[in-house]
């Protein structure tokens, strides 16, 4: 699992570096100030010129470091070789005929310079860019409703500054001009995709807007009008006559736009064909939410056949879970429409919570509950009353408890034992809500069900009760420890299913699902077999630590694990860390500064010395080791910490302990004094 993240993070090396490569061809030859040229002097990263950029980090490598030349990185469609990204095996490209090849070619370079255009759009401000990203997206993605959708969301609500006496049209006209002047990445990209297209003898650009571009710069000119109160109407019928392969657009632009508008004039025939279809499709649930959030902000309160078509048929597509396209871009739209018909109480608020909250899986309702802000007590109750089903075959006790746990996002703690017992018990058939059925699954055992806190459930022997309390409000206190970032992941709910683990490689997986910093104090490669699934992630390193009589405690932005000795000097070390402070008094000076900054440790077995050099380097500040250990060697892999800890960390491994005197930091011996702490 570690070597799989790995090897997708650099993978998005790839793509930054193929980015930055060809817009250096366009820009003129520019170097990375963050990495350093041939022959500067104090080079803590290992130069990698002329190397495969996706060969495994040689040592003294940084983890994140991008080569200052990858040839091949620059050009994605050179011919793929053998450890490539496309290919981690060697084997892959082997399999594609010219034709494959050149098909995939195509894709990736359309992929990217549409992702790019659509980033660009989504952060513009400026109304010529907003324009030029527009007019190219909306060609790329005619026929893709969700993107289609994001570019008239964002053309709708954008505020377009007319001038005095200006038309609609002359603000199209006068952006289109200032857009033609615009030397923007966007553009530059887009350019390139069209000469890498011609040379690949491509049938078209799909971003070549130019081939339509009469038609695009009325469609803005419409909603820019419609945006000023304007009698647009006719203007949309007749629009979407002229040009039937749009008229979808037009229709969604029109029901977009018209919500912008106060008082919002709505085309009601107009844009009923939305919903014309025969079946439901996955447009449907996003179109007629925007219809029925557009209808509740513009209507005067009189229900309209429009209204009543798109409410029946959200209904419909609600209930069928999958016929729903599951994006961001269909929450909002939920979300959104949620959120105004509870300002009005309005019955699609209703509607929609309890369709879904009966109709969609757990996850989804969450991920829906989440985009539209709906209150946790809320969210919990109602799935706690989701009906569930048990049947006479659904196996023993312990296969259905792990059945109803999965099916909940609600945090369900079972306590050790409980689960091995429940495998040699039979499960009994129910059918009911959620948390009826759990109670009932042990009403013949001698476990029970107790709400330990608004968000957690734990199943247990009664006796064990009062222990489970002491370690969740144990647990609440080390949490308090921890930066914020830290806290909500350990509250936040995972999954861990090891069986003869190796505790190291075990606690490499928590760092990379939950993008933490885990410290494991010292190589360790105890086999661990632990399997809790859906509880928050303070009480899994409970269950992980107490399984080996080790303990683990968050410090900051670090979570470390360990023998309960070696945790227990972690804790201690905070009395020396706020005495060295306060030492070192209020005013600011340079060392101070560095240590309160955020850094990165990234290196694959690099010398103590190039550590110490990057860090003097990136924080402006001179960090001075022994000499004895200059090349000790490192592997780290910590992020978003403060410099401060980071050397905590450093000289933790390698048995040091520092200080500063303001000006400059300090890496010593330990000498023969007894160790106080991470120093």
């Amino acid at each position: 699992m570690s070597a799989c993240f790995h090897w997708l993070r650099l993978s998005g090396v790839l793509v930054l570096a193929g980015m930055t490569a060809v817009q250096v061809g366009w820009a003129g030859e520019q170097r990375d100030s963050t990495l350093p040229a041939a022959g500067e002097p104090k080079k803590p990263i290992a130069s990698a010129e002329g190397r495969d950029p996706f060969a495994p980090p040689a040592q003294g490598d940084r983890m994140d470091r991008v080569p200052p030349k990858a040839v091949d990185a620059a050009d994605p469609f050179a011919p793929p070789r053998p450890g490539d990204a496309a290919d981690p095996f060697g084997a892959f490209p082997q399999r594609l005929d010219p034709a494959q090849q050149r098909k995939m070619k195509i894709d990736e370079l359309l992929q990217r310079a549409h992702d790019v255009v659509r980033t660009s759009l989504e952060n513009a401000d400026l109304d010529a860019v907003v324009l030029d990203d527009a007019l190219m997206l909306l060609h790329a993605g005619l026929h893709d409703h969700p993107d289609a959708g994001m570019v008239l969301a964002k053309l709708t609500k954008h505020r377009w500054l007319r001038l005095r006496d200006e038309s609609a049209g002359d603000v199209v006209e006068r952006l289109d001009r200032q857009a033609e002047g615009l030397i923007r990445p966007a553009k530059a990209i887009v350019d390139f995709t069209r000469q890498r297209l011609a040379a690949l003898d491509a049938d078209t650009c799909p971003f070549d807007w130019r081939t339509r571009r009469k038609v695009w710069l009325e469609l803005i000119e419409l909603i820019i009008a419609t945006r000023s109160g304007e009698d647009t109407s006719g203007r949309w019928r007749q629009a979407a006559a002229e040009h039937d392969d749009l008229a979808s657009l037009y229709r969604i632009a029109h029901l977009l736009a018209v919500r912008e508008t106060r008082p919002g004039k709505l085309d009601f025939e107009f844009v009923k064909p939305l919903f014309d279809t025969p079946q439901a499709d996955k447009s449907d649930v996003r179109w007629a939410a925007e219809t029925l959030m557009t209808l509740l902000l513009i209507s005067s309160g009189t229900e309209n056949p429009v209204q009543l078509e798109a409410r029946d048929r959200l209904r419909a597509a609600l209930q069928d879970e999958r016929r729903i396209s599951h994006s961001p871009i269909t929450y909002t739209a939920l979300g959104e429409l949620y959120s105004a018909a509870q300002r009005i109480r309005a019955p699609e608020s209703d509607l929609v919570l309890h369709t879904i909250a009966a109709h969609w899986s757990p996850h989804h309702f969450a991920s829906f509950a989440a985009q539209a802000g709906i209150p946790a007590n809320i969210l919990r109750e109602l799935l706690l009353a989701k009906p569930v089903k048990v049947t006479a075959d659904s196996g023993d006790l312990a296969t259905v408890l792990n059945s109803l746990v999965r099916q909940t996002v609600v945090q369900v703690w079972i306590d050790r034992g409980v689960l091995e017992h429940a495998a040699k018990l039979p499960a009994t058939a129910a059918e009911g809500p959620w948390l009826s059925v759990l109670e009932q699954m042990l009403i013949a055992t001698p476990y029970r069900t107790h709400q330990l806190a608004a968000d957690l459930f734990w199943i247990g022997h009664p006796e064990r009760l009062e222990s489970a309390r002491q370690t969740y409000r144990n647990n609440l206190d080390k949490i308090r420890w921890a930066n914020p970032t830290v806290a909500a992941a350990l509250v936040d709910s995972t999954k861990l299913d090891f069986v003869e683990t190796p505790l190291d490689q075990t606690i490499a997986f928590v760092k990379d699902m939950h993008d933490l910093n885990v410290e494991l104090l010292g190589a360790n490669a105890t086999p661990v077999t632990i399997e809790p699934s859906g509880v928050p992630l303070h009480i899994a390193l409970t269950e992980l630590t107490d399984s080996l009589q080790y303990d683990w405690f968050p410090d900051h932005g670090i979570i470390f694990v360990g023998p309960a000795e070696s945790v227990a000097r972690v804790k201690q070390h905070a009395l020396g860390r706020a005495q060295r402070w306060a030492r070192l008094g209020i005013e600011p000076t340079a060392a101070t500064s560095a240590l309160r900054s955020e850094t990165r440790l990234e290196f694959i077995k690099t010398p103590l010395s190039q550590i110490a050099g990057f860090l003097s380097d990136m924080h402006r500040v001179q960090i001075r080791v022994p000499e004895a250990h200059g090349e000790d060697s490192l592997s780290l892999d910590l992020r978003d910490i403060a410099l401060e800890q980071a050397l905590d960390v450093i000289c933790w491994r390698l048995d040091l302990k520092w200080d500063t005197d303001g000006r400059s930091i300090e890496l010593r011996k330990t000498a023969a004094e007894p160790r106080d702490g991470v120093r």
